[in-house]
């Protein structure tokens, strides 16, 4: 005769019930961010609100998106935060083009034309990048997802309201490194707190999908510039050893 007792079926265990209560559906729709609601608080209110809150209350504003089904909304704050990287690298740009000294020799209407090329081109990287961090890092923590729902739409939205410390970037030398280091935790944001996934996996998958991300964007920066100057002679190098814009 068997010792072991069989419970009843009907006994529930409450840390069992706890844990599975606690895993939200990352598709669960929030009461709506400001720049959602900008109809009624106005397009700049909206943006700013919203700017704030992707700064100081990442995590907050990730769980308020009212529709992450679609990224009609979160498109137009990308594309805010795309200018904002646009006119932070045109900054970084013009600011080495007066401290360059008698090492280049510019001509100032073709440098003027590269920086303005170099702005638009970072506003449509900036898409380009949104839309490959969210598949590469879906990719990466598919295994620790254990089957939630996570669509492309979904990812596109959480990354774009992450693009708010963009702003930095229109701080002169210092700003690209600061906006790249606050999004990257904004990013990680993302897996600890809206996909509840482990810091490991959410810090693995952050740390190599922006390594690919910004390496191309330093590649294609250089080769940009490259290019561009060998068709126009926009700035020459009057002294052997220098390099431009540091790289």
């Amino acid at each position: 005769m068997s010792n072991s007792i069989r419970p009843p079926d009907d006994i529930q265990i409450a840390a069992m019930n706890k844990k599975k209560a606690a895993i939200r559906d990352p598709m669960a729709g929030g009461a709506g961010t400001p720049w959602e609601d900008r109809g009624s608080v106005g397009l700049v209110g909206g943006f700013f609100k919203t700017l704030g809150m992707g700064l100081f209350s990442p995590a907050k504003l990730l769980a308020s998106i009212r529709r992450p089904e679609t990224f009609t909304d979160a498109r137009g704050f990308a594309l805010a935060c795309g200018v904002m990287w646009g006119a932070g690298l045109a900054v970084q740009s013009l600011l080495w083009a007066r401290t360059a000294g008698d090492a280049y020799r510019i001509d100032s209407t073709m440098y003027y034309l590269g920086v303005l090329l170099e702005g638009g081109g970072a506003v449509v990287f900036t898409f380009v990048g949104l839309n490959l961090f969210a598949n590469l890092f879906i990719k990466m923590v598919s295994t620790d997802l254990k089957g939630r729902n996570v669509p492309p739409t979904l990812m596109q939205n959480l990354t774009a309201y992450s693009l708010a410390p963009a702003v930095f970037v229109l701080v002169p030398v210092v700003g690209p490194l600061v906006a790249g280091a606050w999004t990257f935790f904004n990013f990680n944001v993302i897996g600890i707190k809206r996909l509840q996934l482990k810091f490991s996996s959410t810090f693995i998958g952050v740390l190599l999908s922006t390594i690919v991300i910004a390496g191309l964007a330093v590649l294609l920066r250089f080769v940009g510039w490259y290019l561009f100057n060998t068709a126009t002679q926009a700035y020459t190098n009057t002294t052997p050893g220098t390099s431009f814009l540091g790289l």
